[in-house]
């Protein structure tokens, strides 16, 4: 789990990174989806899971993930998770789920036992990378459902075109010459379905940030 949970990092940086070379966004400006910090959050190994207290069945409209508000602890963020068994860390919680079908692990992500951004990603296993396209298109559909048309919705090209034509879309998603990304917001919550290639290896996230988190950057020395 952990070396996916690793590569899901790589894979979120290089697909938000991807971005700059796109012109293709019409998102407003000032509402950056933040990533940093994150990879350091999930690098240590994960104990054994700790049972929730008196679990709280109600399911909040109201929500930003699964049952989770932005800003809670990660006492808080138990109490309201009936759905999975949650392994606990130091700035983490995570289970394993089933999103639009597919087996998938959800992640909680704290800072400063505050919660900031969730995300899921999906342990699939395919001999034709040709094959991830097909479930990439199902979570978008299902992403389009529950928030309507995304604001971007693109292939981003990082070798050229050429090469990419010629080696076809399979090819081209397993080789790492393109990106796969498409974004929604609402009030509260940056949301990012991406996928792409590291190394050969295809990885698919849907991720969801709070739009008002700022990471604390200390620059003391600098």
């Amino acid at each position: 789990i952990m070396k996916k949970y690793l590569f899901l990092f790589v894979l979120t940086i290089a697909i938000l990174m991807s971005g700059c070379q796109s012109t293709a966004s019409t998102k407003p400006e000032n509402t950056p989806i933040q990533t940093s910090n994150i990879e350091n959050s999930l690098t240590s190994e994960m104990p054994v899971a700790t049972p929730t207290e008196e679990p709280i069945e109600t399911k909040r409209e109201d929500a930003d993930f699964r049952n989770a508000k932005w800003g809670e602890n990660r006492d808080t963020v138990k109490k309201y998770e009936t759905e999975i068994t949650l392994i606990e860390s130091d700035e983490k919680l995570a289970g394993e789920t089933v999103v639009g079908g597919y087996d998938s692990y959800a992640a909680y992500l704290f800072d400063d036992d505050k919660l900031y951004e969730g995300f899921y990603t999906f342990p699939l296993k395919f001999s034709n990378a040709g094959q991830y396209i097909p479930v990439y298109n199902d979570l978008k559909e299902m992403l389009i459902k529950k928030y309507g048309e995304p604001y971007e919705d693109e292939i981003i090209s990082l070798k050229d075109q050429k090469m990419i034509d010629m080696a076809g879309p399979a090819d081209a998603l397993e080789y790492g010459y393109v990106v796969y990304r498409a974004q929604w917001e609402t009030e509260t919550t940056d949301i990012m379905l991406g996928m792409m290639a590291e190394r050969y290896e295809v990885g698919l996230l849907i991720s969801y940030t709070d739009k008002n988190y700022e990471e604390d950057i200390n620059d003391t020395g600098l």
